[in-house]
């Protein structure tokens, strides 16, 4: 059952995505270098928790909304770009 979860598992995408969060790590490290780190440690506390569990979710179970969540982004878009 493992070994077939990891054979179906998009390796572009999984490598993508930590290299984003790695750059964004690095973004927030440097951005806290005059402070004590505190946003920094609570940024890397939370996040890889959250990320592994991402890992866990279905997402199919979200294909009944995609139509309502593309509706909203698309008239936030018109909304933004009328103003």
């Amino acid at each position: 059952m493992r070994r077939r979860e990891l054979k179906n598992m998009e390796w572009g995408l999984l490598i993508v995505a930590i290299i984003l969060s790695i750059i964004g790590i690095i973004a927030l490290f440097s951005a806290t270098q005059e402070t004590e780190y505190d946003e920094f440690k609570k940024q890397i506390i939370w996040q890889i928790p959250l990320k592994l569990n991402f890992f866990k979710l279905n997402f199919y179970l979200f294909n009944p909304f995609f139509t309502i969540f593309l509706n909203i982004k698309l008239n936030l878009i018109i909304v933004v770009c009328d103003s």
